[in-house]
């Protein structure tokens, strides 16, 4: 029995082993920036930093003052993506900055609502605010009602943002001025999750049925006996949600914990109250990410004035494709082609390459790689888990190139440094499924036929420049026999020259957990004639006997004529694919 060990090959949720390129910038405790030879490239000190180094320059000064991640609201974009995930999971938080006179503007009048409103002696006009309508949360279970509350610890005007129809608002100019904030912050808060899970997902206003995302405008008057304790008003807690954003304002009183310094940070200290934010890690972010962005552990303080603030939650029913699906890439953006370069990661998922190691060590001796997706920025629509059109390439036309060295440079790593020799690449799953859309709940790709050949041509030549012409390649690789002979055949019948290129033909043995039984086995002898050999590469049934998968091998044997049956090995939970 042929052993077959794969490696797929896909952009991450996030690195374990980014190299840090964040810039932060140190705050005393007056607030003002230390003049530093980093912070001043004009001080006597100051020198040139190198290339590889101006952007992991880390500052460090002495006394009260603190590290704080620090981004520009401009930058938190696909380019900076490295960036921003190094901050998170160092930090659990990030500090935006230069948000821009809009954004500064609206939050300012929002809080001179709060104060006109919160502070109001008319109590008719509060309770006109209370709703009947009731906040469901992200597990769709009744939490609290919706609009003005009053406890003793805080004034409250809540808003779901999923549904905003009862609402019953303070005033026409209160609901524009906070919508407008609040756009902005969803806004921010789906880009930071889009950057966290690898690709563009929908956002807020294009799901109200899946936003459970709420909206909160907060006043704690900080009288004596108002707090949870004396020195509390809320203790410390990680919020449920995903990502949460909270725009600084000028009173103390929200904490912030930095795992990374071990230690309790005062917001409205170490930043620019009215000009920065604080973008934060919830509870459901740090369990999607398996803990390696951990939730941001925070509190608010009683102080001496009364406080404003405003708090946008972010929470999706369905957010997050599974972690253990989502496969680390290697190559991280498209400016180095370089694998040496800071644009590859090669401590990337650390685990599979573990298992490959010890699977080999085991006496594994025919190793495949194999890909679900190309790399989220080299698809059109950033993302790993299907294209928007299951019909259509995902695969930018620019990136074609790109691809194929990506796979064969693996490959020459795993020879030159891991002591891994594959045998095999397979660069395509079930290409031509134009069931593949998304978002899909596995990674994957939609190949036209034309761009299957394209591809299978430009990597047969980018694995011989390297000197691996002794690796072949494997095609088609679609979801039955039927459909890889059919792909074989049209390549052939079209005279595309990637038939050309593959030296094993490979087929899919069952749909899901359905074995093939259609008449397509016996066809593939022609092609085996001619010294390529054919695999039956993936097979599960559930059938515990073991009689449908005997039966199953028989067949592609006899009828197939397979050099090697792989069968898919299936384990509790959500593991199938």
């Amino acid at each position: 029995m042929t052993t077959s060990t794969t490696t797929t090959l896909a952009e991450p949720l996030m690195s374990t082993n980014y190299s840090l390129r964040a810039s932060y910038y140190c705050l005393n405790a007056t607030g003002e920036v230390p003049e530093t030879t980093a912070t001043n490239p004009t001080h006597p000190k100051a020198q040139k930093p190198s290339k590889t180094t101006e952007k992991a320059l880390e500052v460090q000064v002495t006394g009260d003052a603190v590290q704080v991640p620090r981004l520009k609201l401009s930058e938190l974009n696909w380019k900076n993506r490295s960036r921003f995930l190094e901050m998170m999971e160092r930090h659990s938080f990030v500090v935006l900055t230069d948000l821009g006179e809009s954004l500064e503007r609206v939050h300012d009048q929002v809080l001179q609502d709060f104060d006109t409103f919160f502070t109001s002696d008319d109590d008719d006009w509060k309770n006109e605010c209370i709703s009947k309508q009731i906040y469901r949360n992200e597990n769709k279970t009744p939490m609290w009602y919706c609009g003005y509350e009053h406890t003793s610890v805080r004034d409250c005007f809540r808003v779901a943002c999923g549904d905003m129809s009862r609402l019953v608002w303070p005033s026409p100019e209160f609901k524009d001025h906070w919508l407008s904030l609040q756009r902005r912050m969803e806004k921010i808060c789906d880009r930071a999750l889009s950057l966290t899970v690898g690709y563009e997902i929908a956002p807020s206003h294009a799901r109200p049925d899946e936003n459970f995302s709420v909206c909160y405008g907060l006043h704690y008057p900080n009288i004596q006996g108002s707090g949870q304790s004396e020195t509390e008003n809320v203790f410390e807690h990680v919020d449920p949600s995903l990502y949460v954003v909270e725009p600084v304002p000028s009173v103390e009183g929200l904490d912030v914990y930095d795992p990374h310094s071990k230690q309790w940070l005062k917001a409205e200290k170490v930043c620019v109250p009215g000009k920065e934010i604080v973008l934060f890690c919830g509870k459901a972010l740090a369990r999607a990410t398996e803990g390696r962005i951990p939730g941001t552990l925070h509190r608010v303080r009683r102080t001496p004035d009364r406080r404003f603030c405003i708090i946008y939650e972010q929470k999706y029913e369905e957010c997050i494709l599974p972690t253990f699906k989502v496969i680390e890439a290697f190559w991280l953006d498209w400016i180095n082609k370089d694998p040496t370069s800071t644009s590859w990661n090669w401590s990337a998922d650390a685990k599979q390459q573990a298992m490959l190691k010890l699977a080999s060590d085991r006496g594994a001796n025919v190793l495949e790689e194999y890909s679900n997706s190309p790399p989220w920025w080299m698809t059109n629509n950033l993302a790993t888990a299907a294209g928007n059109d299951g019909e259509a390439d995902n695969l930018q036309a620019s990136y074609k190139e790109h691809f194929a060295l990506y796979l064969a440079t693996v490959v020459n790593e795993a020879r030159e440094n891991w002591g891994i020799n594959f045998a095999y690449v397979s660069l395509f799953n079930e290409a031509n499924s134009k069931a593949w859309k998304f978002p899909e709940p596995q990674e994957a790709c939609y190949f036209s036929i034309a761009t299957q050949s394209d591809m299978l041509t430009l990597l047969r030549k980018q694995l011989d420049m390297l000197g691996l012409q002794d690796v072949l390649i494997s095609g088609a690789e679609q979801k039955d026999p039927g459909e890889s002979l059919f792909t074989l055949t049209t390549v052939i019948a079209d005279m595309l020259p990637g038939v050309d290129s593959i030296g094993k033909f490979n087929a899919h043995g069952s749909g899901s957990l359905t074995p093939y039984t259609g008449t397509e086995r016996d066809k593939f002898e022609v092609l085996t004639s001619k010294k390529r050999p054919t695999w039956d590469s993936q097979y599960a049934d559930e059938d515990t006997t073991g009689l449908t998968m005997a039966e199953n091998i028989a067949r592609d044997i006899n009828e197939m004529k397979v050099a090697a049956f792989v069968c898919r090995q299936w384990g509790g939970g959500d593991h199938a694919i």
